[in-house]
């Protein structure tokens, strides 16, 4: 009897691992929140409010961010405030996992958010901004700087997927690259 169990046992944790193996945004959704943030430019303060919540408070037009990891679980929030709606912020996710976004971006301003391992925008994802550009694709610090969108292929560069909701204002625009 002792072996039938730990056969089926064997059988639930195979599966369980080929699911995960097959699935990579499934099991970084389950707790994440951005961590490691580093202000490579601009003036940006990170304040995590509690395990949900994430603020930055940015007083210069442009930002640029690194991040070991940039996902939002379900119940999470990260709220970008910055100078005005022109105001712009590069996020560049430097870690292995894919970026997944299953709860609430909030910004009044441009927020773009690159990582070669991926973006996922799931069916609760919610994206409110001026702008949004997710990239699977990388671009150069000086020419964002410089008001430049050149964005270009890195080796690694995997997919962008929106299955939630991107809402811009009317000037405003959304990009999956």
């Amino acid at each position: 009897m002792v072996l039938k169990k730990n056969k089926f046992n064997s059988l639930i944790a195979a599966t369980l691992c080929s699911v995960m193996t097959l699935s990579p945004g499934i099991s970084a959704i389950a707790a994440d929140m951005p961590t490691g943030g580093s202000v490579q430019n601009g003036n940006v303060e990170i304040a995590y409010i509690n395990p949900d919540h994430v603020v930055l408070n940015q007083n210069t037009n442009n930002s640029v961010i690194h991040w070991d990891s940039f996902s939002v679980h379900s119940s999470g929030v990260v709220d970008f405030n910055m100078p005005s709606a022109s105001s712009s912020s590069l996020n560049r996710v430097l870690g292995s996992t894919p970026s997944n976004i299953a709860g609430r971006v909030n910004s009044n301003g441009n927020v773009i958010l690159v990582n070669p391992n991926g973006v996922f925008l799931t069916k609760s994802g919610i994206v409110r901004s001026s702008s949004f550009t997710a990239s699977s694709l990388d671009i150069n610090t000086s020419d964002f700087l410089q008001g430049r969108h050149k964005f270009y292929k890195n080796k690694k560069s995997k997919g962008i997927e929106n299955h939630g909701k991107i809402e811009v204002n009317n000037a405003g625009h959304s990009a999956l690259l």
